[in-house]
């Protein structure tokens, strides 16, 4: 099936564990979508480069000809710790919906590392203004010693830098079983931004929900989070980078699409797929 191309810090997560729930209602497949990236175009269309660029691959590929390729190296990469793309125009707003899509593949020789990587991550946006700064990431998807954990940080005051030291409202953890690597895994978040208790989680794995959590989510900003993809790993210092027992890491994503409302779960999810049923 052609795919339609539309252009359009470091720290370990402390985290407890999470329920799950039932499937949305499908809707239109492309309604909502303001997001698209799947690489058929042989370029980072759309995509802007954080640290390293990755690069456009044939192979493998999770749908069409192409995907993305993320390559870091723990001492000849140019950034040591990160390989990253942004989406552009990701204008979201604190107390609205949204819905993101994509696929991970992590190659076959892909080992397990006590270091921690970051595969997909949301940041919040800091208001400068009022004393804030740079904080770590609301949400992320990372590799943990061979398993697939997803967190979460929020806090519902102004500026988290409060008091002159950084404090956040509260976090959570979810373990989501041992990695798969050879095998593209299919991930859909399905987030209502809100730092009050009014927020809604919802993370779908390969098309089975495993995360489902109603409260707060995010900062208390005047800009909501933006996604990044790529690695984002323990390196950026001597320490990360001597305790890591592999020297480089490669992985794959592909199908990138995010989507507001209207936007269902079809309209993100790789593959166009429905998810299953409970």
């Amino acid at each position: 099936m052609k795919k339609l191309a539309v252009g359009l810090a470091v720290a370990t997560f402390a985290w407890l564990a999470g329920a799950t729930g039932t499937a949305p209602a499908a809707g239109p497949p492309k309604a909502g979508v303001i997001f698209t990236a799947d690489f058929e175009t042989g370029d980072l269309a759309g995509l802007h480069p954080s640290g390293n660029s990755p690069a456009v691959t044939d192979t493998p590929a999770r749908a069409g000809k192409h995907a993305m390729k993320t390559y870091l190296h723990r001492e000849q990469s140019r950034c040591r710790y990160r390989t990253e793309v942004v989406p552009r125009e990701q204008n979201t707003r604190v107390g609205e919906e949204y819905w993101y899509g994509f696929s991970i593949l992590l190659p076959e020789d892909y080992k397990p590392d006590p270091v921690w990587e970051i595969v997909a991550q949301w940041h919040g946006r800091p208001d400068f203004e009022l004393g804030e700064n740079w904080r770590n990431p609301i949400m992320a998807i990372w590799t943990a010693n061979g398993k697939w954990v997803v967190g979460n940080r929020w806090d519902p005051k102004p500026n988290t830098f409060e008091g002159g030291k950084r404090r956040y409202g509260g976090s959570k953890r979810w373990d989501l079983g041992p990695q798969e690597p050879g095998k593209w895994v299919d991930w859909v978040f399905h987030v209502k931004w809100s730092f009050e208790d009014d927020g809604l989680l919802e993370v779908w794995k390969d098309g089975k929900k495993v995360i489902e959590r109603k409260g707060p989510n995010t900062f208390n900003d005047k800009k909501g989070p933006y996604l990044k993809l790529g690695i984002y790993k323990g390196w950026k210092d001597e320490r990360g980078r001597a305790k890591s027992v592999v020297e480089s890491r490669t992985l794959y994503h592909d199908e990138i699409r995010i989507g507001r409302a209207p936007c269902q779960y079809e309209g993100v999810a790789p593959g166009g797929k429905s998810p299953v049923r409970p």
